[in-house]
Formats: C-alpha cells, structure tokens, sequence
C-alpha cells in the first residue's frame, strides 16, 4: 500500500500500470495488484475470472472495492464503458 494515495473510500494505485491496470512484482512474477491483493489474503484463485472494482476507479486497489467478474461480465461491462 506504500504505492498508494487515499482518495475518500479509495486507494489509488500510483505504481505501474500495464494496459491502465495496476501491476506489481511479487517474486519475480508481475501481477494485477488486485489480483495479487486476493491471493494473499488466501482466496481461491480461478482461471479466467477478472478483477475490476466496484467503485469504479480505474486505479483503486481497496480490498473492499475489489469486483471479481467472469469474462462474459467483464465484457458486458467493457462495452458500457464500465470496466471498472
């Protein structure tokens, strides 16, 4: 979180971004930040699911903003405009 500023309820990612979404190192490996924040607090990863926010802000990190999609969703909501 030290690559984060508070915006209200927000945590804004200002670390890398890769395609416009926030991307950490984590032993060698780059990951989606949110991705990455879900995995180490211990939930189950499954393949092809997304991880946009609920807010959303393109770049928030918040755990508790944290939106997991499956691919039809996540591009139903790319096509609103709202993939975030």
């Amino acid at each position: 979180f030290a690559k984060t500023v508070e915006e209200g309820d927000c945590m804004l990612w200002t670390g890398y971004l890769g395609n416009g979404v926030p991307m950490v190192s984590h032993d060698g490996v780059l990951y989606p930040v949110r991705k990455l924040l879900l995995m180490l607090a211990g939930e189950e990863m499954r393949d092809g699911m997304w991880y946009g926010t609920k807010c959303g802000c393109k770049t928030c990190v918040n755990p508790a903003h944290i939106s997991r999609m499956t691919s039809k969703q996540h591009m139903a909501k790319m096509a609103c405009g709202r993939a975030w």
